[in-house]
């Protein structure tokens, strides 16, 4: 039986990840996506459009490859929002919102830190 993968984070606090370096290098066919996830589309009703702008602006790792998820994300928190939600389709929102990483257990796997600004921390450069 295989071994759990050991998480970046408990990699990088243990030494883990500077013992065994290549384990935890960026996969080299990882296409990265500098466009913004964007404005919400036409079809989405207002309540949608609310819900797409929250989501846009809590999830920042979000991009333009992203959107069709996040369509289908906000068209779900918007019928939840006018009560016209059945439970499976809170189900169906729940499995959305962890394919977007917007859940405590998927985040983790998202990969994504805040951009890190050395000049606000005076010891920052001894601790990174």
């Amino acid at each position: 039986m295989a071994r759990p993968k050991t998480p970046r984070l408990k990699a990088d606090v243990t030494g883990y990840s500077t013992k065994h370096p290549e384990r935890f290098r960026p996969k080299p066919n990882a296409t990265v996506v500098d466009r913004p996830v964007g404005e919400p589309y036409d079809w989405l009703k207002p309540e949608a459009h609310e819900a797409w702008q929250e989501l846009a602006d809590n999830l920042p790792w979000l991009n333009y490859s992203h959107r069709a998820i996040v369509g289908l994300t906000a068209y779900l928190a918007g019928r939840l929002r006018l009560g016209t939600l059945p439970d499976s389709g809170a189900n169906l929102l729940r499995q959305c919102l962890g394919s977007l990483g917007a859940t405590p257990a998927d985040f983790a796997k998202v990969g994504w830190a805040p951009p890190v600004d050395d000049d606000d921390d005076p010891g920052g450069e001894f601790f990174r």
